[in-house]
């Protein structure tokens, strides 16, 4: 299993990465605002570098966040409605589209308390 591992800690090490990356590169945005992978996160998010994981398909980029929010329901979709459509993301249902991408933004109660799971990924072909 060490080729598992192996790929595991290039993945890990890809998302920290880029979300050091990407929190650097869009401050300009927001002093408040963190992001990854051009998702923003809540202010006080935790991102759960274990859990999370990120690789490219055919079709896209596919990124897998696991974050942890002390904040309700109501208050995490009001932040990532008003937030994303400010950055030219469209409802879709409960989902967000953009440019061919797709962002799912659930509560993940098996992972945790406060735990939500953002999911970036190609939009499907309608």
């Amino acid at each position: 299993m060490p080729n598992i591992s192996k790929f595991r800690n290039i993945v890990l090490a890809f998302v920290m990465a880029a979300y050091m990356l990407c929190s650097t590169s869009m401050a300009a945005i927001s002093e408040e605002l963190k992001f990854v992978a051009d998702i923003p996160l809540m202010p006080d998010t935790e991102l759960d570098t274990l859990r999370s994981v990120s690789f490219d398909t055919a079709d896209g980029r596919v990124f897998v966040l696991f974050v942890q929010m002390a904040a309700n329901d109501q208050t995490v979709r009001a932040f990532y409605t008003e937030t994303l459509r400010a950055l030219g993301w469209e409802t879709s249902g409960k989902n967000f589209v953009r440019r061919g991408e797709m962002l799912k933004v659930k509560a993940a109660p098996q992972a945790g308390d406060n735990v939500w799971k953002l999911t970036l990924s190609p939009r499907p072909l309608s």
